[in-house]
C-alpha cells in the first residue's frame, strides 16, 4: 500500500470513529425528535452540497492534467471553467434546499435555520470540491491532518458549550460548530491549493475554453454518476424516512445507518479519492503498472470491508439477542450491506470517469432510478427493512452489469491477470447470498 493510501485509511477511520463517539454523546443526550430533527437538516445540507456541485468535484480526476498544466490553465479552469458557472448555480441550488427544508419541517424550522442551511451549503460545496482536488494531487497527509483537527475543534466546541458554559446544546450550536469549521476548512484548503500553483509553469501555449463541450459534458455525465450514488445514501434516506415514519424513526434510522456510512466514508476517501488519485497518476504508464495499481485499488478495498464485515456480523447476532432494539440492529445489517456495494460501485466508477466514458453507464442509472421510483411509490407502506432489503437487491444487480462491463473493457486486456478480481467477486458473490438470505428470512416473518 503506498504512502498516500495508508495515510488516508488510517485518517479516515480515526475521523470515522471519533465522530461516531460524537454521534453516540449527542444521540443520548438530545431528546429524539430534536435529535431527529437535526440530522435530517445535516442530511438535507449534505445532499444540497452535492446537487449544488453540479458535477466539478467527480470530474476533477478526468480534467486534472488541465488544472496542472501551466498557471495560466490553472487560473482557467478554477475561474471560468468551475467558479463561475458553478458558484451561481451553488446560491441558487443552496437557497432552494433551504426553502424545500422549511416546508418540509413547518413545526421545526426557523428563518435562523434556513440561512445556516443555504450558507452551509454554498461553503461545503466549495470546500468539498477543493478536498477532491487535494486528494487527487496527493496532498493526502496534509488534508487528513487538516480534516482531524478541525474535526476536534467542532466538537470540541459543541462539548465546550455544554460543559463549561452550562448551556444547553440546540440545534442553531450544532450547525454554528459546522459554519465554523467549514470556514477555517476552506481557507485552510485554499492555503494547500497554493501550494500546487506555485511550482506550475507559466504558460503552456494551450489555454482551454471555459466552455469546451468536452468539459461540459464530462461534468454533466459526472453529475448525474455522484447524485444517483447519493439517492441510495444515508443523507437521501433519511428525510425520507423522516417524512415517511415520523422524526423518532428518522433518528433511529439515521443512528443505525452511520455504522454503515462510516465504513463507506472510509472508502470514499482510500478508495475514492486517494485511489483516484493513484488511478490518474498511471494514466501515461505501461499497461501491467496499471493492472498493479487497479490490483491495489481491490486489496485495499477488500482489507477494510472483510474484517468490518465479519466483526459486524458477529455484533448483530450479539446485540440481536440481548437488545430489544431489533429494528436498530436490523437496519445497521441493512445499511452495511448496502455500503458494501457502494464501496465496489466506487471502485468501479473511477475507471469509468478517468477513461472519459461516463456517460456509458447513464441509461444503466436512468432504468435503475425508474425502478427506485416504483419502490418508493408501491412500498412506502411497507416495513422500513423489507424497503432497504428491496433496495438491496436493486443495487447488486446494477453492481453485477457495472462490473462485468469494467472487466471486459479495461481489465482483462491488462497484460497483468488481477489475482484480486476473483476476491471481488467471491466477495460479491458471498454478501449477494447473505442478502438473499436475510431477504427470505424477512419474507417468512
Amino acid at each position: 500500500m503506498t504512502p498516500h493510501l495508508t495515510y488516508a485509511l488510517w485518517g479516515s477511520t480515526l475521523f470515522e470513529l471519533m465522530a461516531l463517539a460524537h454521534r453516540l454523546a449527542l444521540f443520548a443526550l438530545l431528546e429524539p425528535k430534536t435529535y431527529g430533527y437535526l440530522v435530517s437538516i445535516l442530511s438535507i445540507i449534505h445532499v444540497g452540497n452535492h446537487v449544488a456541485d453540479f458535477g466539478a468535484s467527480n470530474s476533477i480526476p478526468a480534467l486534472f492534467n488541465h488544472f496542472l498544466s501551466s498557471k495560466k490553465n490553472f487560473r482557467t479552469m478554477l475561474f471560468n471553467v468551475t467558479l463561475a458557472p458553478h458558484l451561481p448555480l451553488a446560491l441558487a441550488t443552496g437557497f432552494i434546499v433551504a426553502f424545500f427544508a422549511g416546508s418540509l419541517f413547518k413545526s421545526s424550522a426557523t428563518p435562523q435555520h434556513q440561512l445556516m442551511i443555504m450558507t452551509l451549503v454554498v461553503l461545503e460545496t466549495m470546500q468539498g470540491f477543493l478536498r477532491r482536488f487535494l486528494y487527487t494531487a496527493q496532498k493526502t497527509k496534509e488534508v487528513v491532518c487538516t480534516e482531524l483537527g478541525l474535526f476536534l475543534m467542532r466538537a470540541g466546541t459543541v462539548w465546550f458549550v455544554y460543559f463549561a458554559l452550562a448551556r444547553q446544546i440546540t440545534v442553531m450550536t450544532i450547525l454554528y460548530s459546522h459554519l465554523l469549521e467549514s470556514i477555517v476548512m476552506l481557507a485552510c484548503f485554499i492555503v494547500l491549493m497554493r501550494t500546487l500553483y506555485a511550482p506550475l509553469p507559466e504558460e503552456d501555449g494551450s489555454v482551454p475554453r471555459a466552455f469546451d463541450w468536452s468539459f461540459v459534458s464530462t461534468k454533466f455525465f459526472n453529475y448525474l454518476l455522484r447524485l444517483s450514488r447519493n439517492i441510495f445514501s444515508t443523507s437521501f434516506l433519511t428525510p425520507l424516512f423522516a417524512v415517511s415514519y415520523g422524526l423518532e424513526c428518522a433518528r433511529i434510522f439515521h443512528f443505525a445507518g452511520k455504522f454503515a456510512h462510516s465504513l463507506l466514508s472510509v472508502i470514499k476517501i482510500t478508495v475514492g479519492y486517494a485511489g483516484g488519485g493513484l488511478l490518474v497518476k498511471t494514466q501515461q504508464d505501461s499497461a501491467p503498472q496499471k493492472a498493479s495499481s487497479f490490483s491495489q485499488l481491490n486489496q485495499t478495498l477488500l482489507g477494510v470491508l472483510v474484517p468490518a464485515l465479519m466483526l459486524f456480523v458477529g455484533n448483530f447476532y450479539f446485540m440481536s439477542g440481548i437488545s430489544t432494539h431489533i429494528n436498530t440492529c436490523l437496519l445497521s445489517l441493512l445499511f452495511l450491506l448496502l455500503s458494501i456495494s457502494e464501496g465496489f460501485f466506487i471502485l468501479y466508477e473511477n475507471l469509468f470517469i478517468i477513461n472519459h466514458a461516463t456517460h456509458k453507464l447513464f441509461f444503466l442509472k436512468i432504468s435503475e432510478l425508474g425502478i427506485l421510483y416504483a419502490l418508493v411509490h408501491f412500498m412506502h407502506t411497507s416495513s422500513p427493512t423489507f424497503f432497504l432489503a428491496s433496495i438491496i437487491c436493486l443495487r447488486m444487480s446494477t453492481l453485477a452489469l457495472v462490473a462485468q462491463h469494467a472487466y471486459r473493457t479495461w481489465i482483462r486486456h491488462q497484460r497483468t491477470p488481477l489475482v484480486s478480481f476473483n476476491m471481488v467477486k467471491a466477495s460479491l458473490a458471498s454478501v449477494v447470498l447473505y442478502a438473499s438470505v436475510y431477504i427470505v428470512v424477512l419474507l417468512k416473518q
